[in-house]
């Protein structure tokens, strides 16, 4: 249960703005154009971003494959909203066009149910 709920704070903050709030703070247009020699800091800021929303990604499948029953909802809910994540941080993926790193941006239908108990998804 930590897994998930740490994994709800990322990616559906309801507390604090979470992860928002460090684009609202240092990634608008006006801070960048005043950053000065703070630029190589936003990039590495940029990077932690990038690690944490995959990092978010890889952890809400691996609890796919073991949550409980009783966790299906807040799976259901994550999976639902992690594309709404991935959409607000986009920018961060684009190269040359393309988005790269962090799979699709769009939610594929509806999301599958956990497995319950131990036993991994096959």
């Amino acid at each position: 249960e930590a897994l998930i709920r740490t994994l709800s704070g990322v990616i559906d903050a309801g507390v604090n703005g979470g992860t928002m709030e460090y684009k609202k703070a240092f990634l608008t247009e006006v801070f960048l154009k005043e950053a000065g020699d703070q630029l190589s800091r936003i990039e590495d800021l940029k990077e932690a971003l990038r690690e944490h929303i995959r990092t978010a990604e890889s952890g809400l499948e691996l609890h796919k494959r073991y949550c409980a029953e009783h966790m299906i909802p807040l799976q259901n809910h994550l999976e639902n909203s992690l594309p709404k994540l991935k959409e607000e941080f986009k920018e961060l993926f684009v190269t040359e066009g393309t988005i790269e790193g962090i799979g699709d941006l769009k939610s594929e239908g509806s999301p599958q149910k956990c497995q319950d108990g131990n036993s991994p998804n096959q």
